[in-house]
């Protein structure tokens, strides 16, 4: 028994998103000897994700399995299956991306019945709602007593979400009264069946448990459940711990940076990661991504640009190809690159700098990119639904913000020195496997 080669058992969601820390953590932990079993969703699976994984299997300490996706009963089987034969090897630490989802609770049972530690992986941006909660906590603090009184008296607070909610649909068209319909009514009785069959009712057949919500499910990422969380961002950690949990073990975490061999003349490129995924870019939007490129190329700052689309775009869409097409009026070369070609953490540092719209990506660019970094925010064709402001990122960014239609200077294209004290990864996991006793 103490020869036993210590288990991790890692769990993923989104494919596109395990290069981000899963790829560099396993192969670090398997040249250290560590076995490793990567569980991934069966949600948007590519080539160049297969192709990784075929290159992990040539090493006999790592395995790999695929899960579907829980939408019947059916899946929900065939996870409790998996989750049995377990037992042939079992893990000694289990590490999560959240725990909210049903994927995570199955597994989250398993751990407490095994004694097994749990991690909590953070791969995208904390929940608006908590993100609001903090802010609201901020003005607190910040002698901003008149508000505060306001806020404490109910009557206020009713009156002005009358108000508010009058002017606000007063002025809707009947198109976006009807949505706003089926929102409220129609998408809350389908989360409210989805709830009671997949957290509920499914669980119960399979294994005679239930899986109950608490006040924190609603953040969708750490609600209270996790031993560990591993965190990018200081301000994150100070959030969750003070609004959902004291008693868990807190990480600031961070990736080695790769060394790129860089191109030629990609100290002149710069990559703009966008965003729109399901429907056509407003105007705005596209004009004003174009008044950023042709900036930087009047001022000296960038000769080629590479559109970096979402994983998720629909490749019907006519806007990248309209935005390339104005960008090459203004003399400047430019590339569409889908975000499958190559994972982003593999090359955020060779350009000479990052446009980005709101995405979770800006995370990984900041720590691997030592160039500027700057989010556009409501250009990512949301505008409609939530506008997006610059608290949103959470605490202390190394990140510009700039909002659609602001004026462009060069400051904004420098970039911000931010130091965190923070722990590699794959240092820390190999830490915690070397002083599991079993």
């Amino acid at each position: 028994m103490t020869n036993k080669k210590k288990h991790l058992y890692i769990c993923n969601g989104a494919a596109y998103s395990f290069y981000d820390y899963q790829l560099d953590l396993i192969r670090s932990l398997l040249s250290k000897k560590f076995k490793v079993t990567l569980i991934q969703n069966d949600y948007f699976i590519s080539d160049l994700f297969l192709k990784y994984i075929n290159d992990l299997k040539q090493d006999p300490n790592f395995n790999f399995l695929i899960v579907q996706q829980l939408v019947n009963f059916s899946s929900h089987r065939s996870l409790v299956e998996i989750t049995k034969n377990f037992s042939l090897d079992k893990p000694d630490l289990i590490i999560l991306v959240d725990e909210t989802t049903i994927f995570s609770r199955y597994l989250i049972r398993y751990a407490r019945k095994n004694n097994i530690e749990i991690g909590l992986l953070q791969q995208n941006f904390l929940n608006i709602n908590l993100l609001k909660l903090s802010k609201l906590a901020d003005m607190k603090n910040s002698n901003l007593n008149h508000l505060n009184q306001k806020l404490k008296n109910p009557n206020y607070v009713v009156s002005k979400i009358r108000k508010n909610k009058w002017n606000k649909y007063n002025k809707k068209s009947l198109k976006e009264l009807f949505s706003l319909i089926n929102k409220l009514i129609i998408q809350k009785s389908k989360r409210f069946i989805f709830i009671s069959l997949h957290y509920y009712l499914y669980p119960f057949l399979l294994e005679k448990i239930v899986f109950p919500q608490n006040n924190y499910d609603r953040y969708n990422f750490f609600s209270g459940r996790a031993d560990f969380i591993m965190c990018q961002k200081i301000g994150d950690i100070n959030i969750l711990e003070s609004f959902i949990s004291k008693k868990s073990k807190y990480y600031l975490i961070a990736n080695q940076k790769k060394i790129i061999k860089k191109d030629s003349d990609n100290g002149n490129s710069v990559l703009f990661l966008l965003s729109c995924i399901y429907r056509e870019l407003d105007e705005e939007s596209l004009s004003y991504l174009h008044e950023i490129g042709d900036f930087l190329y009047k001022n000296n700052m960038v000769k080629r640009i590479d559109l970096r689309l979402h994983p998720r775009t629909d490749p019907k869409l006519n806007w990248p190809n309209i935005l390339k097409a104005r960008l090459e009026k203004s003399l400047i070369k430019v590339n569409i690159l889908r975000a499958e070609q190559e994972p982003l953490i593999n090359v955020c540092s060779s350009y000479a700098g990052i446009v980005s719209v709101f995405s979770s990506s800006l995370k990984i660019c900041e720590q691997n990119s030592d160039k500027f970094i700057l989010c556009v925010l409501n250009v990512s064709g949301k505008r409609n639904f939530q506008k997006q402001e610059a608290w949103m990122l959470g605490p202390d960014p190394g990140i510009n913000i700039i909002d659609c239609g602001e004026n462009l200077s060069k400051s904004i294209f420098t970039r911000k020195k931010v130091i965190y004290d923070s722990i590699q990864i794959d240092t820390l996991i190999a830490n915690k496997l070397t002083q599991i006793n079993r």
